[in-house]
């Protein structure tokens, strides 16, 4: 598994991004953009800090990174993760604590949607010549109806289920059948950002509730 894993890894670099948009820099807080340069012929890909390209190499110490090995190091620590019952029990505490924390503003929001939608539908009720209350009391109705369409997902993505351990260790075999946009997806829903440390070469993970219940789309679809 792990050779086909390797070889699954090879679609990031130059020609392939794996991790854009994923990265940040822990020296000064920046994301981190993909560029890549071309010698001899040959393109090499690199991630580096957003502020150190806009201001200057002075303006943050965090070197440009070979994308290749980068994306070899995230596969692998997410790997790892998934694999290790200590380090996914980790991710999946933070996890819950994440979507608890999400669906209790999402609720805050759907009720002063709803508290705002009460009001204008009132004063639209008051003055039904009034285009402008009328106006008002549309637009309340939408945001009601954007609101009451996040809470409904939110309250659809299950950390707590039994099998989430399970479907982290998944991560591997789902890994090796994926294409390399698929690829970039998959880390895109599991993972939140990464926090690049340059100087001692080490890379800190923030997950996403929402990536167990991707991995268990993907792991059901994967079933014969």
């Amino acid at each position: 598994m792990q050779a086909v894993l390797a070889e699954q890894r090879v679609h990031g670099g130059p020609h392939f991004p794996l991790l854009k948009g994923l990265l940040r820099c822990k020296a000064c807080g920046s994301g981190m953009t993909y560029t890549y340069t071309r010698k001899a012929g040959k393109l090499y890909g690199y991630y580096a800090c957003a502020s150190a390209r806009v201001n200057g190499n002075a303006s943050c110490p965090m070197p440009s990174l070979p994308a290749g090995e980068l994306e070899r190091m995230a596969v692998d620590e997410v790997a790892v993760i998934c694999r290790s019952p200590t380090l996914s029990n980790r991710v999946l505490r933070e996890a819950k604590a994440d979507h608890r924390s999400a669906v209790q503003e999402a609720k805050e929001r759907h009720r002063d949607a709803q508290q705002l939608a009460t009001k204008a539908g009132k004063a639209a009720e008051r003055s039904p010549a009034d285009k402008a209350a009328a106006a008002l009391w549309q637009q309340a109705q939408a945001q009601l109806a954007q609101a009451e369409l996040a809470l409904e997902e939110f309250q659809l993505i299950n950390p707590d289920r039994a099998d989430a351990r399970e479907l982290l260790q998944a991560f591997e075999p789902i890994w090796a059948e994926l294409g390399p946009r698929e690829c970039q997806q998959l880390l895109r829903h599991l993972v939140d950002h990464i926090t690049i440390d340059g100087e001692e070469g080490t890379a800190a993970f923030t997950f996403k509730a929402e990536g167990i219940a991707e991995l268990a789309r993907l792991s059901a679809e994967a079933q014969p």
